[in-house]
């Protein structure tokens, strides 16, 4: 049949299913440029579109699922800390009621036919959440992401999609006699799974990266070709961020609301600290203090005392990708500026681009280098710390790899490739 447009909005985009009513009306979430959600119902007959959530209770929604009877819509949330909750909204009275909440990515939602639970898609596994919130996991084996898990009309089966993903990392050295070109990429990592966010060491001499190859996030050390499990994360804890400490000996990792410190040379926790907060993500260890640099949520740049435990707010504004230099100079990313914060407290713009944003900085022994987003190329400028003119350090096309990690001379570079994605449909008995 002959497309017909259902209807049209204007600098707004859909992100959730789109969930059919016996009635033949349409309920979805959109959300606006600025990131404001909203939960809509839409009749094609009476062409009357009605506003069912707004802004201030449709706030991280991003998908739904209407029940059978049409009498109730599950409504999953962004991750805060990363908790998914899942509600319930009674569209015959307008109630909200938490239903629970779900550890890790959630990758779909459906209704049982009798409309007595829900079947979540919860990565490797499949969920289900009675109507008291209960979660009980289907038992069944199998190591990959699961996502849109949905019931055949009888209740008797299940059909899904199951998705491997592999990212793998890679080496590349820089030709300092001509600073446009760099050698061909080495493939070091290869696990058949996702191999992710290398960091160098302080020397350069090895690297830890996070590896999914055992089910859950794991930190491995790279060496001379060797790889070695430095932490097992046994809770299946979601990793947020990791950071050398100065002298190379210890790695500071953050996994969900734990700090912990763990022994390079022996795998040793040799402390772990309990930060309370809804997330913090790790960026960075001081040279001449005993502290972390952080993003909280904002993202804002923060300094965690690791003796005090306490948090010091460094940056008003939204500072993505923040770092730090030897003597603990701090630099702010701000979208189309590089601001920096010296260890005496005095704040400037170090560099500002004229015609792109900032996607990313790395800070190395004697500048920084500075991705900027190119419709074609990704940009690369190396900005020096003993003059803020920035000289093009190399450019290679878009899409192909993402710059994870500079070395501290930054004569090598760390990425990571573009995901393999393989996607199978089966059927669950």
């Amino acid at each position: 049949v002959a497309a017909q447009i259902l209807l049209s909005l204007k600098n707004k985009h859909v992100i959730s299913q789109l969930q059919w009513t016996k009635n033949g009306e349409v309920i979805f979430v959109t959300t606006d440029k600025n990131q404001h959600s909203r939960l809509l119902r839409y009749s094609n007959e009476m062409k009357v579109k009605t506003v069912l959530l707004e802004e201030d209770q449709a706030t991280d929604i991003f998908d739904i699922a209407l029940s059978n009877d049409n009498k109730v819509l599950a409504l999953i949330s962004a991750a805060k800390h990363n908790r998914y909750p899942i509600t319930l909204f009674d569209l015959e009275t307008g109630e909200l009621r938490p239903l629970a909440l779900i550890n890790g990515n959630v990758n779909g939602l459906n209704w049982h036919p009798a409309d007595t639970s829900l079947l979540v898609s919860n990565r490797e596994k499949l969920r289900l959440i009675d109507l008291s919130g209960e979660i009980r996991d289907l038992n069944f084996t199998n190591y990959l992401n699961t996502a849109n898990a949905n019931y055949s009309p009888d209740g008797n089966k299940i059909a899904m999609t199951l998705v491997s993903m592999d990212f793998d990392i890679l080496t590349s050295s820089i030709n300092n006699s001509n600073i446009n070109n760099s050698s061909i990429n080495k493939r070091v990592i290869d696990s058949n799974s996702v191999d992710m966010q290398p960091l160098f060491s302080p020397d350069s001499s090895e690297f830890a990266f996070v590896s999914l190859r055992s089910g859950n996030q794991q930190v491995f050390i790279y060496k001379d070709g060797i790889e070695r499990l430095l932490f097992k994360n046994s809770g299946n804890k979601e990793f947020f961020g990791m950071a050398w400490s100065p002298d190379g000996q210890r790695i500071s990792l953050i996994m969900e609301d734990t700090v912990y410190i763990v022994n390079v040379e022996n795998d040793a926790i040799v402390r772990s600290i309990k930060h309370g907060l809804p997330s913090m993500y790790l960026r960075g260890w001081y040279h001449h203090e005993n502290a972390l640099l952080v993003n909280l949520p904002g993202p804002v740049a923060a300094k965690f005392d690791l003796d005090s435990l306490t948090l010091t707010q460094l940056s008003e504004r939204t500072s993505h990708c923040t770092g730090l230099d030897l003597d603990d100079n701090v630099y702010f990313n701000q979208t189309s500026k590089i601001v920096k914060l010296t260890s005496d407290g005095v704040k400037s713009i170090f560099w500002q681009s004229e015609d792109a944003d900032i996607d990313h900085l790395f800070v190395n022994h004697d500048g920084l280098l500075l991705e900027l987003d190119s419709p074609l190329k990704n940009a690369f400028l190396k900005v020096h710390f003993d003059k803020a003119t920035p000289t093009k350090y190399l450019a290679f096309e878009a899409g192909k790899n993402w710059l994870a990690d500079v070395s501290s001379d930054g004569n090598q570079l760390l990425f990571m490739t573009r995901s393999n994605i393989n996607k199978t449909i089966f059927t669950l008995h």
